[in-house]
């Protein structure tokens, strides 16, 4: 359950609503443990109203950020400029990265979106991503459905980085409203060093300006390092975990609140918990 749904109600409205449904869950609806309520936005205000309906409730809760989602708007704007915008030695490296690769091989980049399609871009992405670092997607019938329905409305976008004919990096993204959601990324493990997934994301995002004259780029969740540069401004996404007041949800809520925190603050201890939740392939 990740958002509330309440129409073009006013904020206090919505607060009223919010706290009815907590409070059937607190007094009368008592079989559960915990509610996980992730990635909340900070614009519509839906994690403010959540929280304050929480608090209004006196239900035992933990809030935390989950991760920031970057972004790039006001893009008015043309692809090459873009790219000038980025600072001089990024601009270096992906000349670099790019000479690199041509020397390898012939380079090319080719954008699909033909819904008939779909089939043989989505063999490619399974393909580059079987030779990648990631492990096989969770739940593939739902990612297949998804992608097909966005293709349909002709919102589906797959790039891809080709050597010598063969797809080395793939990248899914959605256009929808003007705005560009990066989805998926893969490449091939054995071109790590040249960044092939880094020079994919520059052509395609000149192909998204340009030929989709998108006005925003949203990447969604993450905080990783090359988003600072490519798409400067920041949202957070945060959650709230709420306890029930049974046996079940006070051990996890002393866990939670009490003990984690504790425990997070050595640095030995971290570092196995960190190696424990990559061994069980689980998230932290």
């Amino acid at each position: 359950m990740r958002k509330f749904i309440f129409g073009h109600l006013t904020d206090n409205a919505k607060i009223d609503i919010a706290e009815h449904i907590f409070l059937f869950l607190r007094n009368q609806f008592r079989h559960w443990d915990v509610i996980e309520l992730d990635y909340l936005p900070d614009e519509d205000y839906s994690f403010h109203i959540l929280s304050q309906a929480i608090s209004k409730c006196s239900m035992n809760n933990k809030q935390y950020i989950c991760f920031g989602n970057w972004y790039l708007d006001n893009i008015n704007y043309s692809g090459d400029e873009n790219i000038g915008r980025r600072s001089q030695n990024t601009r270096k490296q992906l000349k670099k990265r790019m000479r690199r690769l041509n020397e390898v091989g012939n380079l090319a980049v080719k954008i699909g979106k033909e819904k008939e399609e779909i089939n043989y871009y989505m063999g490619l992405y399974q393909q580059v991503r079987a030779k990648s670092w990631k492990h096989p997607e969770m739940d593939p019938a739902f990612h297949e459905d998804f992608r097909r329905i966005m293709a349909e409305k002709g919102w589906l976008r797959f790039g891809f980085l080709t050597l010598n004919g063969s797809p080395i990096a793939v990248q899914i993204r959605i256009v929808c409203n003007r705005t560009a959601y990066f989805m998926n990324t893969a490449h091939d493990s054995k071109y790590e060093n040249f960044s092939p997934g880094t020079l994919l994301r520059t052509e395609f995002t000149k192909y998204l300006i340009d030929a989709d004259n998108v006005l925003e780029i949203d990447t969604l969740k993450g905080d990783e390092p090359y988003k600072k540069e490519w798409t400067p401004k920041r949202r957070e996404r945060r959650g709230i975990t709420v306890f029930n007041n049974n046996l079940k949800g006070c051990l996890l809520a002393i866990l939670m609140t009490k003990a984690l925190p504790i425990f997070n603050r050595f640095e030995a201890m971290r570092k196995f918990k960190t190696r424990l939740s990559t061994s069980l392939d689980v998230r932290n």
